[in-house]
């Protein structure tokens, strides 16, 4: 599966259009430990802040890439883009 793919259901999780309101997925750790996380949800990220200066434009690269999640036993938590292996089972190629 190509990563445009898993994000793609990821953004339309839980909307009600045919695409299930959770996902399993399996990640890489800040430590470079593996993951994995069933029956995850996808969660707003907040509200957006309006772009004033060069500190706003770095909060916001930092920010990039990010899919803020829920999970039942663990919460709230956020895992970067490039730290995913598989979604749904199925392996994540980053190339597309």
């Amino acid at each position: 599966m190509y990563y445009k793919d898993a994000y793609h259901q990821y953004q339309l999780s839980g909307k009600g259009n045919g695409f299930p309101e959770s996902f399993d997925i399996v990640y890489t750790r800040a430590d470079g430990s593996f993951g994995e996380k069933k029956g995850c949800k996808r969660r707003p990220s907040g509200v957006s802040k309006p772009k004033k200066d060069l500190s706003s434009i770095k909060y916001e690269n930092r920010q990039a890439g990010k899919w803020y999640l829920w999970h039942p036993d663990a919460g709230n938590f956020d895992i970067h883009a490039c730290g995913l292996i598989s979604f749904n089972g199925q392996p994540i190629d980053h190339r597309f």
